[in-house]
């Protein structure tokens, strides 16, 4: 999946070699994991809890779902239910089969990075600075 064109993303040695796990309440060394995807996680090396520390920006989708009559010639969007059915306002009897979800617009969402993970003196901070905190 394509990211948009102002997208940086970090790169391993931006992540500090520890883990803060909250299961095991211990600070501890670990290494960052990149994920196929882009996203990164750290693996507690004690219990093995896994938790993101960055997700890139997310394509997203808002759609409009539509129906149409099922019967040929009729393009009536006006329904209401009649059991088992539903029934247009121009009287055609029709069924709820030809639904379909149209896309309404897209955009993408911000990258989340936790930023306490990211080390200070990387060039990626100050860029994590502007993304949404896990």
């Amino acid at each position: 999946m394509s990211q948009p064109h102002n997208y940086i993303p970090p790169k391993l040695g931006d992540f500090k070699q520890e883990c803060n796990c909250q299961r095991c309440n211990k600070t501890q060394p670990a290494t960052p994991t990149a994920i196929k995807n882009g996203s990164f996680i750290m693996i507690c090396p004690s219990c093995a809890l896994s938790y993101d520390i960055h997700i890139p920006p997310q394509k997203q989708q808002e759609t409009q779902m539509t129906t149409r009559c099922c019967k040929s010639g009729c393009n009536c969007t006006d329904y209401r239910p009649n059991e088992p059915n539903i029934i247009c306002a121009c009287g055609h009897s029709g069924a709820y089969h030809s639904l379909s979800h149209t896309p309404v617009r897209e955009w993408w969402d911000k990258p989340k990075t936790l930023k306490s993970q990211v080390k200070s003196d990387s060039e990626y901070y100050k860029i994590a600075q502007t993304h949404e905190d896990l």
